[in-house]
């Protein structure tokens, strides 16, 4: 009976990264005018943030003024309602969304800094 206990408390761990098996979303191929017809994908739009000395800066007042830029299509979309940035994880760019939905992949904060401290 002991020898059962030992074998079996020594197998190997799996390790492996769960979502290494999760297909890629097929959404992700679409054109916006292709994902906008879809009924089972979703158009992801976020309005860009421009990039200063002091990091990436937006005025929570005016931001919504700014054109938002079309950015991918995917299957899933946020249904709260909450104001985020984020961006690609090489910090090449940052982007507000109103919805809380943004590229899966990238990564919540910028480091952006808000209002009066992006004035230059």
């Amino acid at each position: 009976m002991l020898i059962l206990i030992i074998l079996f408390g020594c197998e190997p761990k799996d390790n492996s990264d769960p979502l290494s098996d999760v297909p890629p979303d097929p959404c992700n191929d679409f054109s916006e005018e292709e994902c906008n017809r879809s009924s089972e994908c979703y158009p992801i739009y976020g309005r860009p943030i421009t990039e200063t000395d002091y990091g990436y800066c937006y005025d929570p007042d005016t931001i919504i003024e700014i054109e938002p830029e079309w950015l991918i299509c995917q299957s899933t979309m946020s249904s709260i309602t909450i104001e985020t940035v984020a961006g690609p994880e090489d910090g090449s760019a940052c982007y507000w969304f109103s919805n809380g939905t943004y590229p899966e992949g990238w990564i919540e904060d910028c480091s952006t800094t808000i209002g009066l401290q992006c004035e230059e």
